[in-house]
């Protein structure tokens, strides 16, 4: 008789900063993006995710202004006037609205560049 082996339970890996991953994002493309996109993933080293995860967050923002980018502009411009209003001191910061500042002054900044 044959013995059946065991399956070693797999420890999952640990991803930067402990964080869970759970989102799923989709967007289309054509398939000479999608070669394209693919090359440059090969080229940079890392796997498909992080690469476009790095290029999202820290890439330089081009910015094409329209009315709804202004309006939604204001919003955030408003929403974030009153959370440094609240902030009493550095450590009661909202992340999340830093955050937000940061990419309205990018934002901001491509509009004047």
């Amino acid at each position: 008789m044959y013995k059946i082996q065991k399956k070693k339970a797999v420890k999952k890996k640990k991803n930067e900063h402990n964080r869970k991953r759970d989102i799923i994002v989709n967007f289309r493309m054509s398939p000479m993006e999608r070669a394209e996109l693919d090359e440059r993933v090969r080229l940079s080293g890392r796997k498909k995710q992080d690469y476009m995860i790095q290029s999202s967050l820290y890439q330089k923002l081009v910015v094409v202004g329209d009315q709804r980018m202004f309006l939604s502009l204001q919003e955030s411009l408003t929403e974030i006037e009153k959370e440094l209003k609240r902030v009493v001191s550095a450590d009661s910061v909202d992340m999340e609205k830093i955050a937000a500042l940061r990419t309205v002054a990018e934002i901001i900044h491509g509009l004047c560049v």
